[in-house]
């Protein structure tokens, strides 16, 4: 399920002032602005930003408040090594490249078996595992 688009309004906004009251150096959203949430204070000095925040979602927006229910594999994602990562998509692309050379080599030399389907079976499945592949690739190099 994807963030609510509210809840990243809501969190943006708040960061972005964040962002603008602490004379930051830059111009984009950074995670470090989000531990100022829970710093900045009202002028009773009794609640934060993130108070306040919390309360807004409560009152105005209570179909976030089961945001922290999607975010279940954040902490078995975060135990994945780069290089780890890194390897395993090089194995998938040198597998899918190998099975791409066999259906070339297959197309080229037909097969006298009336029932060889592998060309057929696994010409889909490679166009998709390729098309997978890429997508992963590109999101692994975008962070």
């Amino acid at each position: 399920m994807l963030v609510p688009v509210a809840y990243c309004r809501t969190v943006c906004a708040s960061s972005e002032l964040c962002r603008r009251i602490s004379e930051a150096y830059h111009r984009n959203f950074t995670f470090r602005c989000l531990l100022q949430l829970s710093n900045t204070k009202d002028r009773e000095n009794k609640d934060t930003l993130l108070h306040f925040l919390v309360e807004y979602v409560e009152r105005d927006h209570p179909e976030l408040l089961a945001f922290a229910d999607e975010l279940i594999h954040v902490d078995s994602a975060a135990r994945v090594s780069v290089e780890s990562m890194q390897k395993v998509l090089k194995q998938m692309d040198s597998s899918i490249k190998n099975l791409e050379m066999d259906l070339k080599n297959a197309a080229r030399a037909p097969t006298t078996e009336p029932d060889d389907r592998f060309a057929e079976a696994m010409g889909a499945f490679s166009k998709e595992a390729r098309a997978q592949c890429d997508v992963l690739q590109v999101r692994h190099t975008l962070d």
